[in-house]
């Protein structure tokens, strides 16, 4: 696991920069209820709850992450990307 644990959290093709915070059970539950009523697939919409509000959510990202860099999945027109924050590029 990170030392830093700071993550940037992306939705693409809207108009803001990444947001950085901590990656904590609150921060992760705060995104859930960012996303989910944009339009995506049932069984996205299900994965993604389950994957960030899960009870080991914090370290299944973490390990994503360390193995892969960066968390990216579809959201309808959208993306939403996750990545370290020092690995933003």
């Amino acid at each position: 696991m990170r030392a830093d644990h700071v993550i940037t959290v992306e939705i693409t093709g809207i108009h803001r920069p990444p947001v950085a915070f901590d990656l904590t059970a609150a921060n992760l539950a705060s995104l859930w209820d960012a996303i989910r009523f944009l339009p995506m697939p049932r069984d996205q919409h299900h994965f993604l709850e389950r994957y960030l509000l899960g009870p080991c959510a914090e370290r299944s990202l973490s390990t994503y992450l360390t193995l892969h860099s960066t968390f990216s999945i579809p959201l309808g027109a959208h993306e939403l990307r996750i990545r370290w924050v020092n690995d933003c590029r």
